[in-house]
């Protein structure tokens, strides 16, 4: 590098140090390395799909070359990670005065405790000793919220899943 080589990169570098938002362009440079980075997301699936297919000594079969392109294609930037603590003030404020819809229970008693029944959207666990009743309460709740036309996942390592049904439709028709 020569002497007036030297003197210009100098010069700009004090114009950029001096005045940074007339070099910067931050909505370029995002939109750049995001699709800098979904490309090589769809690279590295493409080939490692490649060797899904060449490799037939491979734990991994055919069926998870969608899974793996669809993983590449999702890959964006969020710019909505964390929160600004006065510019998000008022969704914060209705956020904490919103009500909640709320699944009701026909037991009046676990109304009064949950406030009006679970809140939509919810993961409920039960927990209990042995043999006092987890499963019939389960099977209880999940009945009800079937009757409320709610979708219901049941998940126990308990018992059978025939066994569930046939406890849940006993709720329901009433046996």
């Amino acid at each position: 590098m020569n002497e007036e080589e030297f003197k210009e990169s100098m010069e700009l570098l004090d114009a950029i140090n001096s005045d940074s938002e007339d070099y910067t362009d931050l909505g370029w440079l995002l939109d750049t390395t995001e699709k800098f980075c979904q490309d090589k997301a769809i690279y590295n699936a493409v080939v490692e799909s490649i060797s899904i297919l060449d490799n037939p000594k491979t734990d991994k079969d055919k069926g998870y070359i969608p899974d793996l392109l669809s993983g590449a294609l999702s890959v964006s930037f969020d710019p909505h990670v964390g929160h600004d603590y006065l510019d998000d003030s008022d969704d914060r404020f209705d956020f904490y005065h919103r009500v909640e819809e709320r699944i009701p229970f026909d037991l009046d008693y676990f109304n009064r405790i949950t406030k009006g029944g679970l809140p939509q959207k919810t993961l409920n666990i039960c927990l209990a000793g042995t043999g006092v009743g987890k499963s019939l309460f389960m099977c209880h709740v999940a009945a009800s919220c079937l009757s409320q036309n709610q979708n219901v996942l049941y998940i126990t390592l308990e018992m059978a899943e025939e066994k569930i049904a046939e406890r849940i439709d006993a709720n329901l028709l009433d046996i």
